[in-house]
């Protein structure tokens, strides 16, 4: 009898929380700059991700993130039949997000929590070669997001990822720029 009340209630609160939230899904696109001393050699690159956002209340939301980080390697040219070397990290991640008060745009601070998987791979001398590792990682986050209609709303954000690899940590700046759809 415990157990189904429990259940019961458990439903009970969802329904209702329902009734008040809204989900959001987006994507973003933009630039990923290494940063740090141990991300030397590392290039500028690409990257997206994809999320789908629960709004637990007007000003909190939780949910999850996916991602592709790709960074390209310098290469010292040592090799003459090296193909150029590639880099990513693809972050699945929980995230939290706070948004302020706006009408139009609201500001918003957060963080993504998770595992970043870390994969390099090459050409060298007719063969390919690739490694692949997970790792936890953090990336707090500052944004804002300008509502353009009842559905859609326009996203900006700068992340800061810290990846905690074998040794010094890996560390980027993201700066994305995306959309966000409302469901509801």
């Amino acid at each position: 009898m415990k157990k189904i009340s429990i259940l019961i209630l458990t439903i009970l609160v969802m329904v209702v929380m329902n009734v008040q939230a809204q989900f959001k899904a987006g994507a973003t696109v933009g630039l990923q700059i290494p940063v740090g001393t141990s991300m030397e050699g590392y290039k500028t690159g690409f990257g997206l991700n994809l999320f789908g956002k629960y709004m637990i209340n007007e000003n909190m939301a939780a949910g999850l993130n996916i991602g592709f980080l790709g960074l390209g390697i310098e290469t010292s040219g040592d090799i003459d039949d090296a193909g150029s070397p590639k880099s990513r990290f693809l972050p699945v991640t929980g995230l939290f997000e706070y948004y302020f008060k706006g009408d139009k745009v609201k500001p918003y601070v957060g963080a993504d929590l998770g595992l970043y998987n870390y994969k390099i791979s090459y050409d060298a001398m007719g063969r390919s070669y690739s490694d692949s590792k997970s790792y936890f990682g953090f990336a707090p986050v500052v944004g804002a997001m300008y509502e353009l209609s009842e559905k859609i709303s326009l996203l900006g954000n700068i992340k800061f990822h810290y990846v905690a690899t074998d040794g010094d940590a890996a560390t980027m700046i993201g700066i994305h720029f995306g959309a966000v759809y409302n469901i509801k």
